[in-house]
């Protein structure tokens, strides 16, 4: 009786994931998917309607990333392009030889993109790739991304989590500055700096845990994360810039977790410990 009851039950959820699965089909989510078999022609495999009204979009074949003006410049210009799956996708020069990367202000000032799957081998994303995507909520980063370069991420109000890869090493200046939305991030355990400005006015963080890994925080950091609460640190930390946590007005609570360098006051002006 229990293995019988146990069946219908497995039944159930396949049909549960089976309608789900067609739900999303059936409203656009994977119904564009498009080979681009050559560097730059991402203009002329798409027609003029696609590019108008496509919604959700994968690609597959080769990207220029050297570039926002060619392959990345039809994306960003497409006006209702909402999930965008590059994972399939490669970044290369206009020579064809892979570069993995996203290209500086690849979709800078895109207001209607909310989901990007990003290419599964790029290594570093551009300065300002996403500046003031303000729908964007979900980045989907591959284990490959080892950095992440000044104002990646500025003003990209909507996100709400950041979970890094494996390897990511830097994040540049200003990368996720004004990223009001963000309450969680999750570091990875290869971060090494946090350049400055990197999380100003994160104002929805409340905690963070910095890995061992991490040498640097580069100053005014995280200055004006004012729902900041708690902080842990770990033995690896050589470093805090100057004001990296100023008007940081709700912090509270430090934690080391290992012996690390002492702390200057000058890294807290406005804490009320």
């Amino acid at each position: 009786m229990k293995t019988n009851s146990l069946l219908s039950l497995l039944k159930a959820v396949c049909l549960i994931f089976g309608i789900i699965s067609a739900s999303l089909q059936g409203n656009g989510v994977y119904a564009n998917t498009v080979n681009v078999p050559t560097v730059r022609t991402l203009s002329s495999v798409l027609t003029q309607e696609q590019k108008d009204t496509i919604t959700t979009l994968k690609l597959t074949g080769f990207l220029d990333g050297s570039s926002s003006s060619y392959d990345f410049g039809v994306l960003r210009a497409m006006p209702n392009l909402q999930y965008l799956d590059l994972s399939e996708a490669v970044t290369v020069n206009g020579n064809s030889t892979p570069n993995n990367s996203i290209p500086g202000s690849a979709f800078s000032g895109n207001t209607k993109l909310k989901t990007i799957m990003l290419p599964s081998a790029v290594t570093t994303i551009g300065s300002s790739a996403f500046d003031g995507c303000t729908s964007l909520a979900n980045v989907v980063f591959p284990d490959s991304l080892k950095t992440i370069n000044s104002y990646a991420f500025r003003s990209c109000t909507s996100l709400a989590t950041l979970l890094f890869p494996a390897f990511l090493q830097t994040v540049g200046s200003y990368a996720f500055d004004g990223c009001a939305g963000l309450s969680s991030i999750q570091f990875s355990d290869s971060l090494k700096t946090i350049n400055t400005y990197a999380f100003r006015n994160c104002t929805s963080l409340t905690t963070l845990q910095f890995p061992a890994s991490l040498q640097t925080i580069g100053n005014y950091a995280f200055e004006g994360c004012t729902g900041l609460t708690n902080i842990q640190f770990f033995e690896g930390l050589q470093g805090i810039g100057t004001y990296a946590f100023r008007n940081c007005t709700h912090l509270r609570r430090f934690s080391f977790l290992l012996p690390c360098k002492p702390l200057e006051i000058m890294h807290f002006i406005d804490v009320q410990i």
